[in-house]
C-alpha cells in the first residue's frame, strides 16, 4: 500500500510541476505579447529601424501621410476659409498629371518631402542638398540623423497621455551622451489594428535648434 501511495504522490507531484510549468510560459507568452502592444515597445523599435536604416518598416510605424498633412494644416485651415469667403480665387496646379488646389498641392508635396527626406538618409544620398532650396525639411532631417548615430541617446523616462480611446500623447526624456544633456521629445501616437503603434505627430522644436526655429512656424 505505501509503494502505491507513494506513486500516487510522485504523480501528482509530476502533474503539479508541469501545470506549473506550463502556467510560467503562458504568463512568459502572455507578458511577451503584452509588452509589443505597448508604445514603449514600438518606440524602440522605431528607434532600431532608424539605426538599422529600415526605410520600409519605419514607413509602417511613422504617418507621413498624417505627418504631411498637420505640417501645414494651419495654412490649408486658412487658406481654405478664403476660398469659401470669396476672398482668395482658387488656382490649380499641376501635379503628376493631374490639377490640385494650393491646399492639396501643398499637403502632397509635403508628404513627398518627409518620404524623400528618408529615403536619401537611409541610402547614403545627399543630405546637405536636403537642408537647402524651399520649405526645407531642415529640424526634420536633423533630428533622424541624430537618432541614426549609435547608442547616441539613452532612455531615461517615458510618459504616455490618454487622448482618445486608440489615441495617446507621449513624453520621452533621454540622455543625449553626445552633450551630456537632458533632451525631451513630444509625440502622438496611434495603435493600428494588429496592436502596434505608429507615430502620427511629433513636436519639431524638440532636441533644441533655435537656428532652425522658422522651419516650423
Amino acid at each position: 500500500m505505501k509503494f502505491k501511495q507513494v506513486g500516487m504522490f510522485k504523480s501528482i507531484l509530476i502533474i503539479l510541476v508541469i501545470i506549473c510549468a506550463l502556467v510560467g510560459v503562458g504568463y512568459g507568452v502572455y507578458k511577451n505579447m503584452t509588452y509589443k502592444s505597448t508604445p514603449e515597445y514600438s518606440l524602440k523599435l522605431i528607434y532600431d529601424v532608424i539605426q538599422n536604416g529600415d526605410e520600409e518598416t519605419l514607413k509602417k510605424l511613422i504617418d507621413i501621410d498624417t505627418l504631411g498633412n498637420r505640417r501645414y494644416e494651419k495654412k490649408l485651415a486658412l487658406y481654405r476659409q478664403l476660398i469659401n469667403e470669396g476672398k482668395e480665387k482658387e488656382i490649380l496646379f499641376p501635379y503628376k498629371n493631374r490639377k490640385v488646389n494650393l491646399a492639396e498641392l501643398e499637403h502632397l508635396l509635403a508628404n513627398d518631402r518627409f518620404n524623400n527626406d528618408i529615403h536619401t538618409i537611409f541610402t547614403g544620398g545627399d543630405v546637405d542638398s536636403l537642408m537647402k532650396g524651399e520649405s526645407p525639411n531642415a529640424r526634420f532631417v536633423e533630428h533622424i540623423l541624430m537618432l541614426r548615430e549609435v547608442d547616441r541617446f539613452k532612455l531615461i523616462s517615458l510618459e504616455t497621455y490618454k487622448m482618445s480611446s486608440e489615441q495617446i500623447s507621449v513624453v520621452i526624456v533621454g540622455l543625449d551622451t553626445k552633450d551630456n544633456n537632458l533632451k525631451s521629445l513630444s509625440l502622438e501616437m496611434k495603435q493600428l489594428s494588429d496592436g502596434m503603434w505608429k507615430i502620427v505627430w511629433y513636436d519639431f522644436a524638440s532636441f533644441g535648434f533655435p537656428d532652425l526655429e522658422r522651419d516650423y512656424n
